[in-house]
């Protein structure tokens, strides 16, 4: 006798919170909008209705319904909806957050739609694509920039700043805390550098990314401080080849891969209107239009190389989208 594998069943609607201490991307996936505080009701046949603060102007749109988030107008909203099942972002909602939910829609039962939500936001548009290769291009024009001065300072903490004000100038916002690591500290793949600390001879991890209209950029380059030994040249053609190898050994339906040295942190992962999503690479399926990073390095007690850029996954590989040299660049010291 056959058994019949049971469907998990859909929810009438998936509720996503979002509060200033909550750093969810579902706001700014599905309405296009960033917000402090408010909450997103979607659904699978009809227009989604956005809560937002009482206190902000209501965002105005023909995709979505806009209402004030009030106690009232909340409950009232969902006692003509009534529905069975809803979904809820288990990962970002709070356990007050689920009571609050539970006792406003009373009768309805509770789902983790983290599956669903996933699947909506891994795969990107045409439009989004765009946002992430305009991100890449601010973070590497800005990291050209910093390549002209660099000779000049004496200090990691002077590149960082250079980072931050070029952003600032750019009208920009950066990704993430971008990390300088020079010489023996950029064995360390999350180094953390402390005032006043000498920019040191030998390799140099700069790992840095830019935001634009809420998406991210994650480039890293490693250039050489003074002047490399053929050893070291050596050592950082086999991180570049083995990068150019991935871009065509990472394609739509990839998962598991195996490194040919031991990497301290994930091969790669997506990314989007968060610097770090899923998929994570080298351990969870691509599948196609998935924006993501790949970064390998190699890490010894003497030095350390990372070059990371970010991509399409394709059926038939990865497409850059952030496009400048991976070349070790040589500046003197």
């Amino acid at each position: 006798m056959k058994t019949t594998k049971q469907t998990k069943p859909k929810p009438d609607c998936i509720i996503i919170l979002k509060t200033e201490a909550v750093d969810e991307p579902y706001i700014r996936y599905f309405i296009g909008i960033k917000a402090d505080m408010g909450v997103l009701v979607l659904f699978p046949r009809r227009k989604t209705v956005f809560f937002h603060s009482p206190l902000e102007k209501p965002p105005k749109s023909t995709k979505f319904t806009s209402k004030p988030f009030t106690l009232v107008e909340f409950g009232k909203f969902f006692k003509q909806v009534k529905p069975k099942i809803v979904g809820y972002d288990k990962r970002h909602l709070s356990v007050a957050g689920l009571k609050f939910f539970r006792r406003t829609i009373k009768g309805a039962k509770f789902v983790d739609a983290e599956e669903d939500l996933l699947e909506k936001i891994n795969k990107k548009s045409p439009q989004q694509i765009n946002y992430l290769k305009a991100a890449a291009k601010i973070t590497e024009t800005i990291l050209a920039k910093l390549y002209k001065v660099l000779p000049k300072m004496k200090y990691e903490n002077e590149a960082l700043q250079f980072l931050q004000i070029e952003t600032l100038k750019a009208e920009g916002e950066l990704s993430f805390d971008p990390i300088v690591a020079s010489g023996k500290h950029a064995t360390n793949p999350h180094y953390e550098p402390k005032p006043k600390t000498s920019l040191q001879k030998g390799f140099c991890i700069i790992d840095f990314g830019v935001k634009y209209n809420g998406y991210c950029a994650d480039i890293s380059r490693t250039v050489y401080l003074g002047k490399p030994t053929i050893a070291e040249m050596q050592e950082y053609k086999k991180v570049q080849n083995y990068l150019l190898e991935l871009e065509t050994t990472l394609k739509a339906g990839t998962s598991i891969i195996k490194n040919p040295w031991k990497i301290p942190h994930a091969l790669g992962h997506g990314i989007g209107v968060q610097v770090h999503e899923m998929p994570l690479v080298g351990k969870d399926k691509l599948k196609e239009n998935m924006t993501i990073a790949v970064e390998p390095g190699k890490y010894t007690t003497k030095f350390g190389i990372r070059i990371e850029d970010n991509y399409v996954v394709q059926k038939n590989g990865l497409k850059r989208i952030s496009t400048s040299s991976r070349n070790l660049k040589i500046i003197k010291k």
